[in-house]
């Protein structure tokens, strides 16, 4: 147990926190533009869900299941790249519920 402990201590320090707020900034950037429209600029909530706090793996759900996010995801390329989903992700758990 302790071994694990030890390990994720190194990961956790390997883990640039300046790449982690780049992904955030980005990920605020992908949804203001694409998302904000129906789900609001605090994401709680307008033509769409409060998707305040969501997983990458919710997303990708509602993007491939959703009816009415297919349009979305066909009109916007960058929502099939799976490193702007953690993005947007990762934007939207910094956002209080």
């Amino acid at each position: 147990m302790k071994k694990y402990f030890f390990c994720l201590a190194a990961l956790i320090a390997a883990t640039p926190v300046s790449s982690y707020a780049a992904n955030v900034q980005h990920g605020r950037q992908l949804f203001e533009s694409i998302c904000a429209p129906c789900h609001g600029s605090n994401a709680q909530g307008n033509v769409g869900p409060n998707i305040v706090d969501q997983s990458v793996k919710k997303i990708e759900w509602a993007l491939n299941n959703v009816g009415m996010m297919k349009p979305v995801r066909s009109s916007n390329p960058q929502l099939s790249n799976v490193q702007n989903i953690e993005d947007i992700s990762a934007f939207l758990h910094t956002l209080k519920k």
